[in-house]
Order: structure tokens, then sequence, then C-alpha cells
């Protein structure tokens, strides 16, 4: 795919109750928790899912799997409080942009 279409697309398919093609943006601070079991294994990263607004949301993760996809990596880190962005590389695993305001 082209690096305009990955910009808008990447690590986003539409839910299936809305079909909407853009991505929701979450107006909260904090998520429910299934059990005290879960919450202790989301905290351990035994199984994914959003804590806490501030250690990851779903906004926040597209944006993460859209920059990855748009710089040939397998992951990537966005901390908005610092403002910095992190790609790290499938193999060479290095930082390869880090743009500081």
């Amino acid at each position: 795919m082209k690096i305009e279409t990955l910009a808008l697309h990447a690590g986003y398919s539409p839910e299936a109750t809305t079909k909407a093609v853009a991505v929701p943006i979450y107006q909260t601070t904090s998520y429910a928790f299934d059990d005290t079991q879960h919450g202790a294994d989301l905290f351990d990263l035994k199984v994914a899912g959003n804590i806490y607004t501030r250690i990851m949301n779903p906004t926040q993760d597209v944006l993460e799997k859209r920059v990855a996809a748009m710089e040939g990596g397998v992951a990537g880190l966005a901390i908005a409080g610092l403002r910095i962005w992190l790609w790290l590389r499938a193999f060479d695993r290095r930082a390869v942009s880090i743009c500081c305001t």
C-alpha cells in the first residue's frame, strides 16, 4: 500500500456495530475490569486490553500501528507527554526517528 493509504487506514478495521471507517475517540480516563483477576492480568500484560488512558488507549493504539506500518516496523510507541515518537524496525530494533518539539 502507498504511505497515504497506510496513514489513513492502517491499524484499524471498522467495528461491526456502526461500520465507521474513522477511528472513534474515547473520552474516558479509565476502563472497567471484568474482575480482580482480569485487572491483575492486564497490569501483568498477560492479556491485551486497556488499563488507563495515560498508559494506553484505543486511539493511541491505532496511531502506533499506523506509524509502524508507514515505517515498515513491527510496533510503535507514542509518548504524547514528552512528544517523542519512537519507531522500532523489525530487524535492527533501533529507533529510526525521534522528533521532539
